[in-house]
Parts: C-alpha cells; structure tokens; sequence
C-alpha cells in the first residue's frame, strides 16, 4: 500500500482553496521574495487578507507586490511594504511604528527567513527561535556559559558556539515552564 501511495499520491486534504476569507485579518511575512514566503503571501493576499512584506531590499518588495496583485487582480486587500533588516534593531524599531501607525491589529507574523548568524561586534542582540533545530544536539557541553558580571549569557567569537548556546537556553526555558506547570 505505501508504495502504491508514493507513485500515486493522494490529492491533499488542505490546499489554498480551503483557506476562509482572511478579509479582517492583518500578516507581517518575511522572505516574501522568493519561495515559501512568495507562496503564503500569495495565498493570503488571495484571501483577501491585508499582507506586509517585511523586506531588506525595497526594488525586489515592489516587484513582488506588483507580481502578486496581477495574479489576484480581485482581492479586496492591500499588500505593503516594510522595510527591515532583522539584524539592525533600528530598522525594526522604524517598521514597527510604521506598522502601528497604520494598522490595529495583527493577525498573524511569519519570520520565513533570516540570517542565522548575525556579523561579529554585535553586542546585546536578541534572537527569538521558535522552532528547536537539530544542531541542539550540539549544544556545548555544561551549557551556558554566563558572565555573572553582566548577567547574560557570554558572547564568543565562534559563531557557531554562540548559536548551540542560543539552542541549550532554548532546552532550559523549555524544561523551566515544564517545571513550573506542574
């Protein structure tokens, strides 16, 4: 029966098409330009949802939104444009006043895409990982490694150390709230 199933899959039970009207909602998706955020902001512009672009390069964002209203000239919605670079606080902080200015909700935000490692001599930077990654396995041995000091975690100059730490606090905050659930 699988390999029946592998040559001849069935059709699948959710598609764009079963998507209700988002006509009240409000997204902020990243890495619009290509791939699977192209898609998902085709798929709920097309639902007439209100979709932010949240870009580095405003030449490609307007290309995309040009791209996406000809092929649902109907909807009923607006795509905007905002332009960040989630590596320079600044430049979140100017987007997001923009997005509140305008809008008064959110519905729903997308991080598709992003830089794993941030340029060295950035010093107080915060990253939010929602999903865990395999290279958790990889976290440093003993864990954190914390400056009682300053009372955060020690930057290293290894990119990659610093990113298996990001992972164990992931762990630690995990088994914390598991801990004061019970």
């Amino acid at each position: 029966m699988a390999v029946r199933t592998q040559l001849f899959p069935p059709s699948p039970p959710f598609t764009e098409t079963s998507v209700p009207s988002l006509s009240s909602r409000v997204y902020i998706i990243t890495g619009v330009t290509s791939g699977v955020g192209l898609e998902l902001a085709k798929i709920l512009y097309s639902r007439s949802a209100i979709v932010y672009i949240a870009t580095r390069n405003t030449s490609k964002t307007t290309s995309v939104i040009q791209e996406i209203q000809s092929s649902f000239p109907d909807s009923m919605r607006r795509l905007e444009s905002l332009c960040v670079d989630l590596s320079d606080l600044t430049t979140i902080r100017h987007a997001a006043q923009r997005f509140i200015a305008k809008e008064l909700r959110l519905d729903g935000l997308v991080l598709n895409a992003g830089v794993m490692m941030s340029p060295e001599g950035k010093k107080g930077a915060v990253r939010i990982v929602w999903l865990a990654s395999p290279l958790q396995m990889g976290t440093p041995k003993g864990g954190l490694i914390w400056d009682e000091n300053k009372k955060e975690p020690k930057v290293i100059k290894d990119q990659m150390e610093n990113y298996m730490m990001s992972k164990a606090g992931n762990l630690l905050a995990q088994e914390t709230a598991l801990r004061l659930l019970s």
